[in-house]
């Protein structure tokens, strides 16, 4: 039996524990010891402590500063992550170090981790990237932008990349671990790179060279969907509370004649019982993704990867209402496929009902949707879990 170590530390969500979740399933199917390093513990009882996995809390960086404008490339998201404080950071470092003694991996996989991606160089214990393209930018000085459709000068990239190249090589030199010569190396001497999305989703479309296994969720995770099944088309919305004129959203589409099934996780109860109808339900647990997609007509996301794959896959267009950076760029893609609209934060007085109803009724949308399940309709949830957990076991 080899113990593997499953490390989430940026990010938010389901989208990161319930594919975890679900590898680390199949690395015990097949013999293997997975434990969990967590950002968040708000979910571990329900996607791992009923399969008796063992957790912890990840160390994170504590002092996260309150930005609201966006990251403009990788760099920034490593600054706000801690890399730009070298004393912090290898604080932070020295803990996953202890952490990973402690839990004695034989490999680790990594998803969205750079201070334990950081931590880890030199230590021998093979390491494996997992998640969506986002977490895993390609290797290029300077890290691009993450908004190719915005004018941005390399100079201001480059100085956000050197300001964290001093930084990690400060703490590198304090762990008696070689310099970086430029950030993207943080990400090199890896064993695999496990690309869990499709090249049309992928953050950064301009990737070379690479292996996609496609989009990872966990897909036998929610309870089954329950619909009427006699009021116009079926709607499935997933989204976050914190959601821009989340009220307004709800209000405009409680009045249309269709049927809505919505997972707002934190949703105020005042809010939910203002709504509420037997066409206009919200659930307390995910639907299964799957079974989801498959019995709907279109769905509301606010362009998280997982989800918004999920419905593709099953040929369904998306009204996006994207709330960070990540999910713009996926909702751009979606929207360049035509497969879905988007409605982006700076519409305030945006009419939802009316994006939606345009949705549902404009054929092309559903059309390249479909051309999208039909290119990928080879494509299994389960193969590729078994595909990507086969990569991780042939390095233990």
């Amino acid at each position: 039996m080899s113990t593997v170590l499953l490390v989430w530390e940026l990010g938010t969500n389901l989208g990161h524990l319930g594919p975890l979740s679900a590898l680390g399933r199949e690395l015990r199917a097949r013999g293997h010891k997975p434990i969990f390093a967590l950002r968040s513990l708000r979910k571990a009882e329900d996607l791992l402590g009923r399969f008796e996995f063992p957790y912890l809390q990840a160390p994170l960086w504590p002092e996260a500063p309150e930005v609201k404008s966006s990251p403009l490339n990788y760099s920034e998201i490593l600054e706000r992550a801690g890399f730009h404080d070298p004393a912090g950071l290898l604080c932070v470092a020295k803990a996953w170090r202890e952490l990973i003694r402690l839990t004695a991996p034989d490999a680790i996989v990594l998803d969205h981790a750079p201070s334990a991606l950081l931590a880890t160089r030199g230590m021998g214990i093979p390491r494996v990237l997992y998640g969506t393209g986002f977490s895993s930018p390609p290797r290029e000085y300077p890290f691009p932008s993450l908004w190719p459709w915005v004018s941005i000068p390399e100079g201001y990239l480059r100085r956000n990349d050197d300001r964290i190249l001093g930084c990690v090589n400060k703490v590198l030199g304090k762990l008696g671990e070689t310099p970086l010569q430029q950030p993207c190396d943080l990400f090199t001497e890896v064993e695999e790179d496990l690309l869990c999305t499709f090249p049309e989703l992928d953050h950064y479309p301009e990737r070379k060279e690479s292996r996609y296994y496609g989009p990872a969720f966990a897909h036998d995770v929610g309870i089954e969907p329950m619909w009427r099944g006699n009021k116009g088309r079926r709607i499935v919305g997933y989204l976050r509370p914190d959601t821009f004129n989340l009220e307004r959203v709800l209000s405009q589409l409680s009045r249309l004649e269709h049927e809505f099934i919505w997972f707002i996780p934190g949703l105020p109860a005042g809010v939910r019982q203002k709504y509420e109808s037997p066409e206009f339900k919200f659930t307390d647990e995910p639907c299964r993704l799957g079974r989801a997609a498959q019995q709907s007509d279109a769905a509301i996301t606010n362009g998280g990867h997982c989800a918004t794959a999920a419905f593709l896959l099953e040929g369904v267009p998306s009204l996006m209402l994207p709330r960070r950076i990540e999910h713009c760029v996926v909702a751009r893609n979606v929207s360049r496929l035509g497969a879905g609209l988007t409605i982006e934060q700076a519409a305030p007085d945006a009419n939802y009902a009316l994006a939606l109803e345009r949705l549902i009724d404009t054929e092309a949308c559903t059309v390249a949707a479909d051309a999208f399940a039909q290119k990928y309709f080879k494509f299994n949830p389960q193969k590729q879990l078994a595909e990507t957990a086969a990569r991780i076991e042939a390095l233990v």
